[in-house]
């Protein structure tokens, strides 16, 4: 037997000229020399199982397990288990943590962070994807935080996990490996959850997961001492992680586990720096740079177009309030004739109809000032509410009847809301509708619209 850099000789064994190659589980048949230039190339790494019988017999072995094809790989395989390190400047991690702390910055600087803020600067709430098809916030919600606990717990194992990959990987894998540790965090969270949740914990298990996979899949070529902190040797720091999350409350755990999954499920197909070949610029923009790109490009245009077609309404028959109206799907009833998103007052959207009865015939113009004035008037001297500003009263049409609206600005337990309040006579009962929304939500008016404009009367 003897191995040469043009191709292998074994005895006279010169007609088998064919080797079959198993990837990912599907079997491809290769003539020698095409799998002897793709070992030196590094397309195929010692891992790879190949069936070659006069060395393999009729089973199949690692490239690695049989001499004379391991000698073929010196220009990656060995190459890689010498010259591999952790000593390069992270630079991708570094900018991501100043990003992140930045934001931060930015979220204190009027003072405490309230769920105002955090909505304000993009955390994810079911509602705001799916009433307003915001879903720019399943990435924009993984820069936000609460408190210095909170983001400081996060940039530690970002910027010691992150480190260890960015080393390992080009560039722009690494950054495929945060944007789908990204994603899968929020995707997993909206799927669990509308609750607000925001914060890079679901990139920082993304950078676990993918320090697990590149660990368990490259261990026998790794230098021994980065075997202890890469691989199998990071899953009791996964699991204590874990551990400490499902005891806490208000912890988004299927955030974590997404971000987990997604970041090691990234790093499966991906082959490190140092056993692949350079990309060329037309294979570096094809494979990496434009779907990178096209993530981007549809999270903030998907938003404006779903917007359009959203929310998807469900019809709400309200028989002892006379009235058939529409909300969206997943709106809670906080009692008879009350909806609202379930979010907190910050970002509570509201609509609500409530049935007076009235002697002779009611104006409703008169119903508005003296609900503004008298009902109102009597909230603002406790103090829940105050008077920001208030437009005029206006006639308006709902429900095919006539009545009169006004629009004010109040702030409810100290929270800017737009209130708008329409009255409608009909017979010997006054009906009067409430729509609410937070100041700085102001595309809640086209839903609140569409709330309002699906009012019928029964007869």
């Amino acid at each position: 037997m003897r191995a040469a850099g043009a191709g292998i000789e074994i005895g006279g064994l010169s007609a088998l000229t064919t080797i079959t190659v198993r990837f990912a589980g599907e079997e491809e048949v290769l003539d020698l020399e095409d799998f002897e230039r793709r070992v030196v190339s590094g397309e195929i790494d010692l891992f790879t199982e190949v069936c070659f019988p006069p060395l393999t017999g009729e089973g199949f072995k690692r490239v690695g397990e049989i001499e004379p094809f391991r000698r073929l790989a010196p220009p990656r395989g060995i190459y890689f288990e010498h010259a591999f390190h952790l000593g390069r400047f992270p630079r991708i991690t570094v900018i991501l943590c100043l990003a992140n702390l930045a934001l931060y910055l930015l979220q204190r600087q009027k003072g405490p962070i309230t769920v105002g803020t955090l909505v304000a600067y993009g955390a994810k709430a079911g509602p705001l994807l799916h009433d307003l098809g915001e879903w720019w916030r399943l990435l924009t919600a993984n820069f936000v935080h609460v408190s210095p606990i909170h983001i400081g717990f996060n940039l530690f194992v970002i910027f010691h996990f992150g480190a260890a990959v960015e080393n390992a990987y080009r560039p722009f894998d690494y950054l495929f490996v945060l944007l789908a540790a990204a994603l899968g965090t929020t995707l997993a969270s909206y799927a669990h959850t509308d609750a607000l949740t925001m914060g890079a914990s679901g990139m920082a298990y993304g950078l676990l997961g993918s320090a697990v996979v590149f660990g368990i899949k490259y261990r026998r070529m790794l230098p021994r001492r980065y075997r202890a902190v890469l691989g199998a040797a990071t899953l009791p720091t996964v699991a204590v992680y874990l551990y400490m999350g499902f005891r806490s409350e208000g912890i988004d755990n299927w955030g974590h586990l997404g971000g987990l999954f997604a970041g090691a499920l990234a790093t499966l197909p991906l082959r490190p720096r140092l056993l692949s070949p350079r990309p060329d610029l037309r294979r570096l923009l094809v494979d990496r740079v434009l779907p990178l790109a096209a993530v981007l490009v549809v999270l903030v245009l998907g938003s404006s177009l779903s917007a359009r077609f959203l929310p998807r309404l469900v019809e709400i028959y309200e028989p002892d309030h006379g009235v058939v109206f529409a909300v969206p799907k997943g709106w809670h009833v906080r009692r008879p004739g009350v909806f609202d998103n379930a979010l907190p007052l910050h970002a509570r959207a509201s609509f609500s109809v409530f049935v007076l009865p009235v002697e002779g015939q009611a104006d409703p113009f008169e119903a508005v000032r003296a609900f503004t004035e008298e009902e109102l008037g009597a909230r603002v001297a406790t103090g829940v509410v105050r008077i920001r500003g208030a437009g005029a009263i206006l006639p308006t049409t709902l429900g095919g009847v006539d009545g009169a609206r006004r629009r004010l600005e109040l702030e409810v337990e100290g929270v800017p809301t737009v209130f708008t309040t329409t009255y409608v006579a009909r017979g010997d009962r006054l009906f009067r509708f409430v729509a609410t929304r937070p100041v700085d939500l102001p595309a809640y008016d086209r839903v609140l619209a569409r709330i309002t404009d699906s009012v019928l009367f029964l007869d």
